[in-house]
């Protein structure tokens, strides 16, 4: 709780509230003494000590103050301050229908919420069909805003987008509902599929990387399709991966692994290439090397146990996809039933709010008040 600076150099301007200080000291010196005659042979008393006089003083504190403003801005004042939301809240995610979730709980004097950001009021009906937006963040941002004696239900469908890959922990208990959803909803989303080209599919080498993309599939069921090509045939982006088994690349699958493909070779053919994968016995498995946009790779010796016993092990397929496919990206969607949130977390800290808006009124007020008492300042000296 307090009050924070995101650019304190921007203080470095209060260095101008010297200008109106001077400013209104330089003025008091513009009077001009005027001489009698009659006066110039009487000695005149001691001259008293001269004390600093502000003139207009009104004014040149609204000055002092709209600098200090100006000041203050460009320091953009952030303020932390305790949770004062209380009571009792109910937020709901979207893709559930607003009419159906207050049918649900019989909560009337409840904070009814869309689970966005700035948490909009739930009669906004145009917000139920936004996307899902960080909804585990927000949850979290909610938790640390509440204060700990507030009371939370959340209303989610049967699937639950916006995760960050992690479990929901938050400070309190939570109620939470889930909105069954229509038989065949749960289906529709499917992952994303990554097809895979085998050229040359009369070499006996295939065999191995048949089935080590066989073991991908058992893991994650029609994921990766597997297709046997001619080596002439066109590539498309549909395709995502190419098993080159007929010897040198064609320049047309140059062509493609230089716009972004990913090709593996069965045999050692590249010059000045990485070690990105290794044996049991920390000898080279895999090389790789950059072409354009794309990666071409190839095995370190000829696809033959002889050669390579790790052909034959159980680890092979995982060290072979692990080389060649990108790490998976952290989840984002879970079904809400085996998801509800866990208590005893610690609470966040509140978001900071920017002080931007009011300081921006205030400045303009003092503004508008300088220039007034300026103008009458200068009609009553008129």
């Amino acid at each position: 709780m307090g009050l924070s600076l995101l650019l304190p150099l921007g203080l470095a301007a209060l260095a101008a509230l010297l200008i109106p200080l001077l400013l209104h000291l330089h003025r008091r010196q513009e009077q001009q003494a005027t001489l009698f005659a009659a006066l110039r042979w009487i000695r005149g008393p001691a001259k008293p000590r001269r004390r600093i006089q502000l003139e207009q003083w009104p004014l040149l504190l609204l000055r002092l103050v709209l600098l200090a403003l100006l000041a203050l801005l460009l320091a953009q004042p952030q303020w932390r301050g305790a949770a004062t939301r209380d009571g009792e809240w109910v937020v709901v995610a979207p893709g559930v229908d607003a009419a159906q979730a207050r049918a649900q709980l019989a909560l009337p004097r409840a904070q009814w919420r869309w689970l966005l950001p700035q948490f909009p009021a739930l009669d906004n009906a145009a917000h139920g069909a936004a996307e899902a937006q960080a909804s585990a963040s927000l949850l979290r941002e909610l938790d640390s805003e509440l204060a700990p004696s507030a009371r939370l239900h959340v209303i989610v469908p049967g699937t639950l987008h916006g995760l960050d890959g992690g479990e929901i922990a938050l400070s309190r208990a939570v109620d939470w509902q889930v909105i069954a959803q229509a038989p065949g909803a749960l289906s529709a989303l499917p992952a994303p599929r990554l097809r895979i080209s085998l050229r040359g599919a009369d070499v006996p080498a295939r065999i191995y990387l048949q089935a080590a993309v066989k073991a991908w599939n058992q893991i994650e069921p029609e994921r990766f399709p597997l297709t046997e090509e001619a080596p002439e045939a066109a590539l498309d982006a549909n395709t995502a991966l190419v098993f080159w088994l007929a010897g040198e690349p064609s320049p047309a699958l140059l062509r493609w692994v230089e716009a972004g493909g990913t090709a593996l070779l069965d045999a050692p053919q590249l010059a000045d290439a990485e070690v990105i994968a290794r044996d049991s016995d920390a000898a080279p498995l895999l090389l790789a090397k950059a072409h354009g946009n794309g990666r071409l790779l190839s095995f370190s010796k000829p696809l033959d146990p002889a050669q390579l016993p790790l052909l034959l092990d159980a680890t092979f397929p995982q060290t072979l996809r692990s080389a060649l496919l990108p790490p998976q990206l952290v989840p984002d969607w879970a079904f809400a039933a085996h998801l509800p949130p866990r208590e005893g977390a610690a609470r966040g800290t509140p978001a900071a709010r920017p002080l931007a808006p009011p300081l921006i009124l205030l400045a303009a007020l003092a503004f508008l008040a300088e220039r007034a008492l300026s103008l009458y300042y200068r009609r009553r000296r008129a």
